[in-house]
């Protein structure tokens, strides 16, 4: 099943990778001439030979826009503990982005659901207008006409939605607070869109009795950019297959919580231990080079971050 939804579009292409790396050189060079490229050669140096102080800036963040959530999913956080509800303002927003440089993209991602934050078509203009590219992770339960047209119309690069499972049982388990017919309809109209549209998914029990029934409901496997699928610790795609042999989150893309304080990355809690500093009272490059950075990069680089036991992209 898998190598014949390869051969019908998802093969990997080399003229892909070229191209999109040919535009962030083009973004670079553009946005900040010479400078922006020795930037760009450094980052690439940074994930390349992982050094525990990084030279260069990273090219993409992870930023958590609000903690407000309608769902209490069975893996998440919000499932096992209160958080306090809060909404990064938009003020802050450009505070943090003044603080970065130029970035090429922007993940919008977090414990909460992005779709609930009031100022996010605001905070996607500014973000586009800087000359980045922009994603977007949801649950999918808030997609609507009305939304999608105007994630088109703010130019959304790409809309990743988190769908565990296609078994509606396990869904609704998985998902807790959700209704799995209006994630599933609300899926079909992001994919008729023009938006490009990305499947996460985490907790599936067969690839191919996934795509089954995919296939039951309707959906077009072919519609999605990607679909990302983990198992234990392989991270499979209908693109690619590979095995994740190192974590990069440290070198590559930093994150960023709703109160501006600089984290691990998006899957672990932001205990006081984590807490790298705050973006609102710090420069980015003291936090991104502190000492506790490099105690854990030289960690991952061991394997034997305790902070990191079990990841799936800790290989």
């Amino acid at each position: 099943m898998q190598d014949n939804l390869m051969r019908g579009g998802f093969r990997p292409s080399i003229w892909r990778v070229i191209s999109q790396r040919f535009r962030v050189f083009s973004l670079y060079l553009g946005r900040a001439g010479l400078p922006g490229i020795f930037q760009l050669a450094l980052h690439y140096y940074d994930i390349k030979f992982r050094p525990v102080r990084v030279l260069g800036n990273p090219l993409a963040i992870q930023l958590e826009l609000t903690t407000f959530c309608n769902s209490r999913c069975s893996m998440c956080r919000q499932s096992i503990e209160k958080i306090h509800p809060k909404h990064m303002s938009l003020d802050h927003f450009k505070q943090i982005l003044g603080r970065l440089g130029f970035i090429y993209k922007l993940r919008l991602v977090g414990m909460g659901e992005t779709l609930l934050h009031p100022d996010l078509f605001e905070i996607i203009r500014f973000a586009r207008a800087k000359g980045m590219e922009v994603e977007i992770t949801t649950n999918g339960s808030l997609l609507t006409k009305e939304v999608i047209r105007k994630f088109e119309e703010v130019d959304v690069n790409l809309l990743e939605v988190s769908v565990d499972t296609f078994d509606k049982d396990n869904y609704q388990k998985i998902r807790n607070g959700l209704n799995f017919d209006k994630v599933i309809a609300n899926l079909k109209l992001a994919t008729s869109s023009r938006l490009k549209v990305r499947l996460d998914m985490l907790n599936f029990d067969s690839f191919d009795d996934e795509v089954r029934r995919m296939r039951k409901l309707d959906i077009d496997p072919g519609l999605f950019s990607e679909i990302i699928i983990a198992e234990e610790n392989k991270i499979m795609t209908l693109k690619r297959s590979r095995r994740e042999e190192k974590c990069n989150r440290l070198w590559e893309i930093p994150y960023i919580n709703v109160d501006g304080n600089l984290a691990i990355c998006c899957f672990k809690p932001l205990t006081s231990d984590l807490n790298l500093g705050s973006l609102y009272s710090n420069s980015f490059e003291k936090l991104w080079n502190s000492k506790k950075m490099m105690e854990l990069r030289r960690d991952v680089k061991k394997g034997i971050c305790p902070y990191c036991t079990g990841c799936r992209y800790l290989g």
